[in-house]
C-alpha cells in the first residue's frame, strides 16, 4: 500500500491544489478554488479553522469584516466539506451546542496543547531566543514586553498568548494531520509561508503592523523544525506575502 499524501492549503499567493489523499483547507482557503478543482484532487477534504474564523459572534470585528466572514461561512464550498475541525483560539470560549453540531472535531486550548506535545514534544509558548535578543536592538520596549509575556506564560500566570508565541492555522493543520496520519504519510504545504504576512486576503485589518514581532512567524518556524524531525514536509515557503 502506498503511503498517503496529505496536502495543507493556506491562503497565501501561489496556493495550488494537487492530487492527494487528504486535503486540509485552512480557514477560508477553499474559497480560492472551484468545486471542480477540489473534486479533481481525488482527496477527502477537511476544513481546519480557528474559532475566531468559524464563530465571529464573540469577536469585536467591524461591520464590514463581519459581513465578509458571514458570506464566507455560507459559501457552498465550505458548507459542502463534511469534515470540519475547529481549534479554540481563546480560553473560556464556548460557541454553543448548536454551532458545534456541524463540526467533526473541536479542540479546546488544552486539547491543542496536548496534540502539539504529542507530535512536536512541546506546546506553546514557542520562543526563538536569538530572535528575541535581536529584537532588543530593533525595538527594545516591545522586546521587553514580549519577554515579560513569555515569562508570565511559562509561570502559568496567563492563558492568552500573544500571536508571536503561537503557530498559525497552517502549521496547526499540519500538526493535526501528522497526529492523524503519522510518519508514514508525506506532507505538502501550499499557500503557507514561513515569513512575514504583511497582507492577508481575508483579514486585512485584524492585526496592526509590527515590523519585528510579527504574528506566528517565529513560532511557525520552531514548530515546523520539530515536525520535520519525524515527517517529510515539502512546499515550504520561507518568504511571506
Amino acid at each position: 500500500m502506498s503511503k498517503p499524501h496529505v496536502l495543507i492549503v493556506g491562503s497565501a499567493p501561489g496556493a495550488e491544489l494537487a492530487p492527494c489523499d487528504r486535503v486540509f483547507f485552512v480557514n477560508f482557503s477553499a474559497l480560492n478554488f472551484s468545486d471542480q478543482a477540489i473534486a479533481e484532487t481525488g482527496a477527502t477534504p477537511y476544513l481546519l479553522a480557528s474559532s475566531s474564523a468559524l464563530f465571529p459572534d464573540v469577536y469585536p470585528y467591524d461591520g464590514e469584516t463581519r459581513t465578509r466572514i458571514d458570506g464566507y461561512l455560507a459559501d457552498p464550498r465550505l458548507t459542502g466539506i463534511t469534515r470540519k475541525i475547529c481549534y479554540v483560539s481563546k480560553p473560556d470560549y464556548d460557541p454553543g451546542v448548536e454551532a458545534l453540531k456541524g463540526l467533526h472535531h473541536v479542540m479546546s486550548p488544552a486539547d491543542l496543547n496536548a496534540l502539539l506535545v504529542r507530535v512536536a514534544g512541546k506546546a506553546p509558548p514557542y520562543l526563538n531566543w536569538r530572535h528575541l535578543l535581536a529584537g532588543f536592538r530593533n525595538d527594545p520596549s516591545k522586546a521587553l514586553m514580549r519577554f515579560k509575556e513569555y515569562r508570565r506564560a511559562r509561570l502559568g500566570r496567563t492563558r492568552v498568548l500573544h500571536s508571536y508565541f503561537r503557530p498559525s492555522g497552517g502549521l496547526i493543520a499540519l500538526a493535526y494531520a501528522v497526529d492523524q496520519f503519522g510518519p508514514d504519510a508525506s506532507y505538502q504545504l501550499s499557500g503557507i509561508t514561513m515569513g512575514p504576512r504583511l497582507t492577508h486576503r481575508f483579514f486585512q485589518n485584524l492585526h496592526s503592523p509590527d515590523q519585528w514581532f510579527l504574528p506566528h512567524v517565529e513560532a511557525d518556524r520552531i514548530l515546523l523544525e520539530r515536525l520535520e524531525r519525524q515527517v517529510t514536509v515539502t512546499g515550504v515557503q520561507t518568504r511571506g506575502s
